[in-house]
């Protein structure tokens, strides 16, 4: 039996998105707090990171760009641009992008890489384990 790489790059990118569903709820605990909250920040952007090369090597080695619809995009897309705006044009864009002592759950990167984590997931997930995901975060 041959497994296909693409079908191996789809089980790594549900096993990434499985881990991160684990891991940010327990680096987002009280009890896990540090100063500067940068662990927190460093998962999520590294694993959007990852879920998004991992899903655009799969639809190369595929040959094929499938896109599935989700019901509400089009708001999360729009607020996307608008924060996206927002910081481009802030009085003090580089805080902006990447957040401010004690505040980079606010950041743009933060936000950004949640978007892109919901993004792969619901592409590759079915609805009932993209909202688990999603919930998760």
């Amino acid at each position: 039996m041959s497994l296909k790489p693409a079908s191996v790059i789809g089980v790594v990118n549900r096993w990434v998105l499985y881990v991160l569903t684990f891991l940010v709820p327990l680096l987002f605990f009280v009890g896990a707090s540090d100063a500067f909250e940068l662990p927190k920040q460093t998962v999520l952007i590294v694993g959007a990171v990852i879920l998004a090369t991992l899903w655009l090597v799969r639809m190369v080695v595929d040959q094929q760009f499938t896109w599935k619809p989700i019901r509400g995009w089009a708001w999360i897309v729009a607020f996307v641009v608008v924060m996206g705006l927002s910081t481009v044009f802030s009085q003090h864009p580089f805080t902006s992008v990447l957040g401010d002592y004690g505040q980079q759950w606010g950041s743009f990167a933060t936000f950004f890489s949640a978007f892109v984590i919901a993004l792969v997931a619901s592409q590759e997930l079915n609805e009932r384990q993209w909202l688990s995901v999603i919930f998760s975060l």
